[in-house]
């Protein structure tokens, strides 16, 4: 349903959310450039189904975000508070339910997730991608994509962050981007043996040492580029909406990426999930510097894509 009175307008769009809700989102364009998104939500749940439904975290986040509005996209300033709040409830929401998943089953998904990635055309046909190093839990295991990726000869580029300097480019495109205090850069490994080598950090992750950093190659320096990056993640939804762990990181390094190309060309963005991380229809708040996956491919084995045309409008 659309109402436009010349000034405002009002447009009310009706999901089936999942098997327990229907929410109805109702979105308001006023005369000020700020758009404020309602939620309401109607419980198709039986009372032993609403009593079990209650306990769930990803319950409570929907809750939380149907009695809040928020401003998104057109005033970037004003919406960023409520943005945030939206975002730190999700993340809390989706952790909270991943710390429960045992970790055999986590393991199980990372090895259905990995064979329905390496059947992927667009990994087949790159050369050079970039993958994010995984945490040893609660995340898709990326070590297999490693693995493989230098058994067949790709070049392989890994996320290496750091305190950004007063000479490291790191303007962005549009004023809606802001730089993070440190930054992330994708610099190359040169071999199956290198990436064996790295050492955890404090989260567990596999990270290049800054002693060797400076000798490798970065991706953003290169002109040939990256034709795939494989991104982490905290949730996802089906409108391949992102939400990160809220360093800013991969949309900021992708902001520079995209201002870095003279040919306009990116790299396919390809996310990988746990099933639980990805939410139904249009869930994930986001604002405009949050960029849109390409591919979503989850721990049931799912692979969800959109458009090259959607691509181009909504990046």
């Amino acid at each position: 349903m659309s109402l436009n009175t010349g000034s405002r307008a009002v447009v009310c769009q009706k999901t089936q959310l999942n098997k327990a809700y229907t929410v109805t989102r109702i979105t308001c364009w006023w005369l000020v450039p700020i758009q404020h998104t309602l939620w309401f939500f109607k419980n198709n749940n039986s009372p032993a189904e609403e009593e079990e439904e209650e306990k769930s975290p990803i319950r409570r986040f929907l809750t939380f975000r149907a009695t809040m509005p928020l401003a998104e996209e057109t005033a970037p300033a004003l919406m960023t508070p409520a943005l945030s709040t939206a975002k730190r409830a999700l993340r809390s929401a989706i952790k909270k339910s991943l710390s429960k998943l045992p970790a055999e089953l986590v393991q199980s998904q990372s090895q259905t997730c990995l064979q329905t990635f390496l059947s992927l055309p667009e990994y087949n046909a790159a050369s050079r991608l970039s993958v994010f190093l995984s945490m040893p839990k609660k995340e898709i295991d990326t070590s297999g994509i490693v693995e493989h990726a230098f058994q067949h000869g790709k070049h392989v580029y890994v996320p290496y962050i750091h305190r950004h300097s007063t000479g490291h480019p790191v303007s962005a495109p549009t004023s809606s981007v802001s730089a993070p205090s440190s930054l992330m850069d994708m610099l190359s490994l040169s071999s199956l043996e290198d990436y064996r080598s790295l050492q955890p950090d404090s989260w567990g992750i596999p990270t290049i040492p800054k002693d060797s950093a400076s000798q490798r190659a970065d991706s953003l320096k290169e002109e040939t580029g990256l034709d795939l990056i494989v991104m982490p993640g905290v949730a996802f939804d089906e409108s391949f909406k992102r939400c990160g762990h809220g360093k800013g990181y991969y949309d900021y390094y992708l902001a520079r990426y995209h201002q870095s190309r003279t040919d306009g060309r990116m790299p396919v963005l390809v996310a990988l999930a746990l099933k639980e991380q990805v939410l139904e229809g249009d869930q994930v708040p986001t604002d405009v510097s949050d960029w849109f996956v390409d591919i979503i491919v989850t721990g049931d084995g799912r692979c969800l894509r959109r458009s090259r045309e959607e691509q181009v409008v909504l990046n």
